[in-house]
């Protein structure tokens, strides 16, 4: 992790951008952070538009944005994360969840101690009750629920599931059941597709036989 090791090298890819970026649209509906680049105002030397980071000129806008602490996009690319989120909102008002979504608390942090243990956790969208996680993910891939679980082994998402319901349940005691996770996949490629995904029982329940151990004396 970046905070342990911060002279790790940075891994920047387009898809990793891509889906910051969304869940910055559609959770906080916050595009400060977004340089959007217009590729037409950084021509080659034959005044050729570039297609993609292919110039000298829009290389060096890229890098002058990251290093204000933006996200350099492209503009075609933005118009599609536009699409996305646009996509994403109208799945959700039809979906399970559009009578939580309105009122969750959006990427809330939480914290709490177990022995002399700190552990935390950001769960992108927390319904009102806490009863109901929702953590958005974009995907390269496929939104399929069964395509986009099989790609996830790398992720651990499960690992991530566990440990949030944890933190819930050590943060709110009274909760008369466990928390329910679920995944808001969105793919990256038009039409945008998207899913909502459980976790897999199985490796959920696995999850958690790995998680307990993680806290001395748990």
């Amino acid at each position: 992790h970046p905070k342990l090791n911060p002279s790790a090298p940075k891994r920047v890819r387009k898809a990793m951008d891509i889906g910051t970026v969304c869940h910055a649209i559609l959770l906080e509906g916050d595009a400060s952070k977004v340089a959007v680049i217009d590729p037409a105002n950084y021509p080659g030397a034959k005044g050729a538009i570039p297609k993609g980071w292919t110039t000298n000129a829009i290389k060096e806008a890229r890098d002058a944005a990251r290093s204000n602490g933006q996200i350099p996009v492209l503009k075609d690319d933005f118009a599609d994360i536009e699409a996305m989120v646009e996509s994403a909102q109208e799945f959700i008002a039809g979906s399970e969840i559009s009578d939580i979504w309105p009122e969750t608390d959006r990427e809330a942090t939480l914290l709490w101690q177990e022995g002399e243990t700190w552990l935390c956790g950001r769960p992108d969208a927390l319904a009102k009750d806490r009863l109901v996680v929702v953590d958005v993910k974009t995907t390269a891939g496929s939104a399929n629920p069964e395509a986009w679980g099989r790609t996830q082994v790398e992720g651990h998402n499960e690992l991530q599931a566990a440990l949030g319901v944890r933190g819930l349940r050590s943060l709110v005691p009274g909760l008369r059941d466990d928390p329910r996770y679920v995944w808001l996949v969105i793919e990256q490629q038009a039409p945008f597709l998207c899913s909502l995904v459980a976790p897999d029982p199985g490796a959920m329940a696995l999850a958690v036989e790995i998680v307990v151990p993680v806290v001395p004396g748990t």
